[in-house]
């Protein structure tokens, strides 16, 4: 007897087979590109930081602070051209904080602040993860990293 082809058993087996391991792929891979965005937000928190710090050896100011997804017009010449402050659905916002005053310092003192946030919180929780850094918190859809108290 010659046979040609397959059997309906053999490929309903083979497409529940495939089926099983799409299943196990899809989350592995969904995970892999959140750590990548995760990692490309770091990278640009430490560009942003570059930034800021080569303003300050400019000029001896920081940038002004600025809302979600505005590059501070100071910092602007210090960054790549066309950099955004959003990354997919995670959005960035500069502050330069004046701590004069408080705590009894008498001397100029700036907090400086890059908050993300995004309607993610897994991302959030990602970006945490791939930080290295000591100062950085967060919660459900944003966080917070402090650059440095100068």
């Amino acid at each position: 007897m010659n046979r040609r082809g397959f059997t309906l058993i053999e490929l309903l087996v083979v497409i529940s087979i495939l089926g099983i391991l799409v299943n196990i792929a899809i989350p592995s891979v969904t995970a892999l590109r959140k750590r990548a965005d995760a990692a490309r937000v770091v990278t640009d928190f430490n560009t942003i930081r570059g930034a800021a710090f080569d303003r300050y050896a400019d000029t001896g100011t920081y940038p002004a602070s600025a809302g979600w997804g505005q590059v501070p017009r100071a910092m602007a010449p210090s960054l790549p051209d066309g950099f955004d402050f959003r990354h997919g659905s995670v959005t960035y916002r500069w502050q330069a904080l004046s701590l004069t005053g408080l705590f009894g310092r008498p001397d100029p003192t700036s907090l400086l602040i890059v908050q993300v946030q995004s309607p993610d919180p897994e991302m959030i929780t990602a970006i945490l993860r791939v930080f290295a850094g000591d100062l950085a918190f967060g919660a459900g859809g944003s966080a917070t990293f402090i650059l440095a108290i100068d």
